[in-house]
């Protein structure tokens, strides 16, 4: 604050101002009051002025910036490029750092080749021309020369979000070196089905929602050609709606006249019944990402520890020719029966032959030694699985592969019944949150004029009102604060001139001379200069960020906002009544603080009361932990049953998900 203020030298100027009403009060009349100098006129005046003007004089250099058009354009380049340097950042801490590096340290001793291209697809597509793929760095290249389009397809479990991400980590280094490349960017199609908007409004919505950019960023990002689309998952997309997913792609992409740059990741088998359908892309290649070969997987058996496996693996031949290609399968194994002998591996084994039951074995056993190993006092080992099993049914069931803890709704709850107790229990949280603070304000403020039994019964039927109000929402909405945020400095600017001008004005007509009257002006002007569109992005990194921050930025804006509602009602009757100010501060302030709590449960303080009602309803059916359900979820990352993407968690591969949720591989995707 203070470097901002002295890079605009209003110290200095506001000092000249000062020096200069000095010298115009003392050249002028000094006001009297009965005969003697009035020193708090007089104060008043020197303060007032002084500061207006040398407010007005620091303001030349600002307002000359901001009146040209080069002044306006630097400004907007330079936010543009916090802004990407922002999005870069974000991209590299919820994608690369925070989930790539994870996932391949924790398949570090693995040394899988994930990066392959099937030669005959490449083939037809280049001319007839053979085109190898051998690692990472080449299939970067194939990405740039089939023309920054490209599908990776592959089974379940094959790789395929791994490589995507291992591109966007390549296509992120070039972005950093060179300011004009574009910007990769996730995008989980997933979450494109629950509204099924136009596509590109939906990759603004997510722009805003998963990556927090501005709403004007976001539009202008989405419409140039400053992204890098990599979209995941489209077999995440319900059966019933991946047609008209890949439809609003391809309507995308040929609405920009085909200069968009994007990657689609998708299982290859729900991909081809699109293409068989009408349904494809026009792109010129696809990489195929095929099951892992004998040497790959020969190396990685040749430590003593993984003796039990190679039995196994000779003796099965679907763990041999099924399993073993998979390389989450095949990690998962080595787990499971690393440093057991052949024998005990058999008798574990039993009798299971199917590849459904011996699935099972090894995802269970995958979950059961997780849990032996790291054991939490707080989180037995079967109440975190039964909280496990609820998220990955809630998942399938929403057709989500990222679960954030803002994302929780009313119909999470196991009955129509309990959804009914939800909105009562919200309504009464809000009545009593009502009461508490008119009681507060009425009461205690004016309850030696009006009594507290009006605060009572004023409290009880605002209370009712907005209980009533929020309750019938039924569906958790945060509202559009996060769209907002609080200048501090344009709270102290716009405070000081404003009140001072107006201040310096109602001082020399004689409206009043009062300090409190002063200072309320300047408050409530700089509270409604602090309300500025967001314009810098601010990414998730936590869980719960989104909730937290809500909360802070509605009680702030709610309490700002009442408080200029209640300057307002009680300058009008000050002015229009003649009433002296004091009898009317108190009834402004009360009046405020409810108009303030209006605005604030509308901000964001209803769905905040909404989300802990239902968290704890959750919890009462045995679905949740009792407290901080973020911990819980951390727990469950460094058990790596699940993994955080950002301020969202995801399961370690969609198999364990589907195994927990009891479903086996209905409705999954990759999730590699």
């Amino acid at each position: 604050m203070g470097r901002w203020l002295w890079e605009r030298r209003i110290w200095g100027a506001v000092g000249s101002g000062i020096v200069l009403a000095v010298a115009l009060r003392w050249y002028m009349d000094v006001p009297l009051v009965d005969g003697r100098t009035n020193y708090e006129a007089l104060v008043t005046l020197l303060l007032s002025a002084g500061t207006f003007i040398g407010m007005l004089l620091s303001l030349i250099p600002w307002l000359r910036e901001t009146l040209s058009v080069g002044g306006k354009q630097k400004r907007a380049d330079d936010l543009q490029r916090r802004n990407r340097a922002a999005l870069i950042k974000a991209v590299d801490e919820i994608w690369i750092s925070g989930f790539l590096d994870k996932v391949l340290h924790q398949m570090e001793s693995l040394q899988i080749d994930l990066r392959y291209l099937e030669p005959e697809k490449a083939a037809q597509r280049m001319g007839g021309q053979p085109y190898a793929l051998k690692d990472n760095r080449a299939a970067l290249q194939t990405f740039r020369d089939f023309g920054e389009k490209l599908v990776i397809l592959g089974e379940p479990g094959a790789g395929k979000t791994v490589l995507l991400l291992q591109l966007a980590e390549g296509l992120l280094g070039a972005a950093q070196q060179d300011a004009t490349a574009p910007v990769p960017v996730i995008f989980p199609l997933s979450a494109w089905a629950e509204k099924q908007l136009p596509f590109g409004e939906w990759l603004q919505g997510e722009l805003q929602n998963r990556y927090g950019a501005p709403k004007g960023q976001a539009a202008a990002w989405v419409g140039g050609e400053q992204l890098i689309f990599l979209l995941d998952g489209l077999d995440e997309v319900n059966a019933e709606q991946r047609e008209a997913c890949l439809r609003a792609i391809q309507a995308f992409v040929e609405d920009r006249d085909r200069r968009v740059q994007y990657i689609l990741c998708s299982r290859r088998k729900e991909y081809v019944e699109l293409v068989e359908q009408g349904a494809q892309l026009n792109v010129p290649g696809e990489i195929v990402l095929k099951a892992l070969e004998d040497e790959a997987i020969q190396r990685f058996l040749a430590g003593n520890e993984f003796g039990a496996l190679r039995a196994l693996l000779d003796e099965n031949a679907l763990l041999r020719e099924d399993f073993a290609r998979i390389p989450f399968l095949l990690n998962t194994m080595a787990y499971v029966t690393r440093g057991d002998t052949p024998e005990k591996a058999r008798l574990a084994l039993g009798g299971r032959q199917d590849a459904a039951s011996l699935r099972d074995y090894f995802l269970e056993e995958y979950v059961s030694r997780r849990l032996r190993e790291q054991p939490h006092p707080r989180y037995p080992a079967a109440q975190t699985r039964r909280w496990l099993r609820w998220l990955a049914g809630q998942l399938i069931r929403e057709r989500q592969t990222d679960f954030y803890l803002e994302n929780m709704q009313p119909w999470w709850l196991d009955s129509a019944e309990q959804a009914r107790g939800w909105r009562r229990r919200v309504g009464l949280m809000v009545m009593l949150t009502t009461l508490v603070v008119v009681w507060l304000t009425f009461g205690l403020a004016l309850g030696l004029q009006i009594g507290r039994d009006f605060a009572l019964t004023f409290g009880v039927v605002l209370g009712l009102l907005m209980g009533f109000v929020v309750s019938r929402r039924t569906v958790i909405l945060w509202g559009r604060s996060h769209e907002l945020v609080w200048d501090w400095r344009a709270l102290v600017v716009g405070g000081v001139v404003f009140g001072l001008i107006f201040g310096v004005l109602f001082v020399q007509f004689g409206l009043t001379s009062r300090w409190e009257m002063i200072l309320l002006i300047g408050l409530s002007s700089g509270i409604l200069f602090a309300l500025q569109p967001q314009t810098k992005l601010r990414f998730r990194d936590a869980a719960g960020w989104f909730i937290q921050s809500t909360l802070r930025i509605a009680s702030e804006r709610g309490l700002g906002l009442g408080l200029v509602f209640g300057m307002v009602l009680m300058f009008g009757y000050t002015i229009g009544f003649g009433e002296d100010m004091a009898d009317f501060l108190l009834f402004g302030a009360l009046v405020g603080s409810a108009a303030g709590l209006a605005f604030g449960l509308e901000m964001g303080l209803g769905a905040f009361i909404q989300h802990y009602v239902l968290r704890f309803m959750l919890w009462r059916s045995g679905h949740l932990p009792y407290w901080r359900y973020d911990r819980f979820l951390d727990y469950a990352a460094a058990l790596v049953i699940l993994r955080q993407v950002g301020g969202g968690y995801r399961f370690a591969h969609d198999l364990v998900r589907g195994h927990l949720a009891g479903g086996g591989e209905q409705g999954l995707g990759d999730g590699d």
